[in-house]
């Protein structure tokens, strides 16, 4: 067997094992296979687990309320946790119970964007054009004569062009907004 050293290990020596225990743990937490609304209360039992692994470190994919558009990515509040995953309460026990241990939790943040369900993004919709809720995010006049076609031909990570256009509370059709990756992922 040969071992390979990872570029990561370079910055933070880690051990060999530890990079496939993260990877195991973020996609466990990210894409559940079956109802549970407790991941960090399980978390929280099995850090002593983790620690005897000799894991140094644990990254934690986002677990704030979303519509799970994009496993989570699609962050409608920032400020609050999934019930799916748990609550703010069982956060701090996870986060006491990690340091307590010498473990580090690395949070997964999403600051680029937010998701199309977020009230900072409704009360854009609601405002218009021009309003200090739609500075937030990126929105856009589309070209041609009526402003059919989007700002630019810049692509979506997900495919198709990463603009938007959003039907205004009058019913007509409106601006155009930025969204790198699914179109429910309106860019800041």
């Amino acid at each position: 067997m040969v071992a390979v050293k990872l570029p990561v290990q370079e910055a933070f020596p880690l051990k060999d094992h530890m990079v496939v225990l993260l990877m195991l743990l973020m996609l466990w937490l990210v894409r559940p296979r079956y109802p549970c609304h407790s991941r960090l209360s399980k978390s929280v039992d099995h850090v002593d687990h983790l620690v005897r692994l000799g894991v140094d470190a644990v990254w934690l994919s986002p677990f704030y309320p979303s519509a799970l558009a994009d496993g989570g990515y699609d962050v409608a509040d920032y400020c609050d946790i999934d019930p799916l995953f748990g609550d703010l309460e069982t956060f701090d026990r996870l986060v006491a119970a990690a340091h307590s241990r010498g473990l580090k939790l690395l949070l997964d943040f999403v600051p680029n964007h937010s998701s199309d369900q977020h009230v900072w993004f409704q009360e854009a919709l609601a405002a218009g054009p021009g309003s200090p809720e739609r500075d937030r995010y990126i929105f856009r006049e589309g070209r041609g004569p009526h402003g059919d076609e989007p700002p630019n031909n810049w692509p979506s990570i997900f495919g198709g062009p990463a603009w938007h256009r959003v039907t205004e509370a009058d019913g007509t059709p409106g601006q155009w907004y930025l969204h790198i990756f699914d179109e429910t992922q309106p860019d800041f």
